[in-house]
């Protein structure tokens, strides 16, 4: 970004337009489109409740349709704007937490002044005010600017590079769910497959997967979690279980963003034989699994296992000892987990990967074929 944006302090997060060579005072108004990429990605700023949980939620939201002028000015150098932070408790929104095509029309007539301004970010909310920018419309040369006397032009812009007291904070908004859950069947256990919905993945960081079972005819609404897998895998295999014709076994799941979750997906179930008296599932112990697909290229699965809260670190290293790739480091609580490996930068051979969770190690190798 050059120049810099005028900060308009006013009670309201507004985008402005400053008007500038207007001497024929023609009618100059504000287009903001939401645009499809290829899901329109919108946010409503804040939920509240007005008690102890008013907070910042962030659900995603249909009720900002974009495509709407706020304000306009004819003046010969004057300034309008638009709002984007309201909340739609109450209010009537305009625009939220999405990205927007602006267009600046003349006297009713489309200009070629148009820029893109991306707002999605789960840092604006309540935790800041007044997040205002101001650009610069020339009448005289229909283009959009950052300042008034330096003329560079803007195309696209970001609240995050605008704004000091806002960062691109991408988590803590609501995700999509995923696509064609299934359930199928794969060395007779159940195995689970989805696919990624088209928004993008900077908006996701896993996938939670939920399971309940029973006797045949007898459903179950007690679901639960049973593991948390990465935000590039499409399937997961569920060991667990054996196929049968005794018992049913039940899996929903739901996508990842940081803390939140998205709604469930629909449920889909298997038939499993009798699992073993007293548990729920077989039981949880430190474990490193082979990776999946093995050899690969240049993609691979890495799943794990922990029975209490540890600090993890899963690291990759080449025959030299020296390490490629760190792909875990923090602290998880108990559960399976799996997560990616991606060696498109790295050259075909052997590598070997290594847990670290207490006082649990184990190292496994892997092949890369190009």
């Amino acid at each position: 970004m050059g120049g810099y944006a005028q900060t308009t302090l006013t009670n309201y997060e507004e985008f402005f337009i400053w008007v500038i060579n207007n001497t024929n005072r023609h009618e100059i108004k504000l287009y903001a489109e939401l645009i499809s990429e290829p899901y329109v990605e919108c946010w409503d700023v804040v939920s509240r409740d007005w008690g102890p949980g008013w907070e910042d939620h962030h659900p995603l939201t249909a009720k900002y349709p974009g495509g709407l002028s706020e304000g306009s000015t004819n003046k010969a150098d004057g300034y309008f704007g638009v709002d984007y932070a309201y909340d739609d408790q109450g209010n009537s929104p305009l625009l939220g937490l999405g990205k927007y095509r602006i267009t600046i029309y003349e006297n009713g007539t489309p200009t070629d002044a148009v820029m893109f301004f991306d707002l999605r970010t789960g840092h604006l909310g309540e935790q800041i005010s007044t997040p205002d920018v101001t650009f610069y419309y020339d009448a005289t040369d229909k283009k959009i600017y950052y300042d008034r006397y330096n003329k560079e032009i803007v195309t696209s812009e970001t609240i995050w590079n605008m704004r000091d007291n806002v960062y691109l904070i991408p988590t803590e908004l609501e995700p999509f769910p995923p696509e064609s859950f299934n359930v199928g069947s794969a060395n007779n256990h159940p195995m689970l497959t989805w696919s990624h919905t088209p928004m993008e993945d900077t908006y996701r960081t896993g996938y939670a997967l939920y399971r309940a079972y029973g006797p045949i005819g007898n459903p179950t609404t007690s679901f639960h979690k049973f593991a948390t897998v990465g935000k590039y895998t499409t399937s997961y295999v569920d060991y667990s279980f054996d196929l049968g014709s005794m018992w049913t076994v039940y899996y929903k799941m739901t996508a990842i963003n940081g803390s939140r979750e998205s709604v469930f997906t629909p449920t889909k179930s298997i038939n499993i034989a009798i699992p073993k008296t007293g548990e729920d599932s077989k039981e949880i112990v430190f474990s490193l699994n082979q990776n999946y697909p093995n050899p690969f290229n240049p993609t691979t699965t890495i799943s794990y296992s922990i029975p209490s809260d540890e600090h993890v670190t899963l690291k990759v290293y080449n025959t030299l000892g020296e390490e490629v790739a760190e792909l875990v480091n923090e602290v998880k609580i108990a559960g399976v987990y799996s997560t990616d490996f991606n060696a498109e930068n790295l050259p075909s051979g052997i590598y070997f990967y290594t847990i670290a969770a207490g006082k649990y190690t184990n190292t496994k190798k892997l092949l890369l074929i190009k």
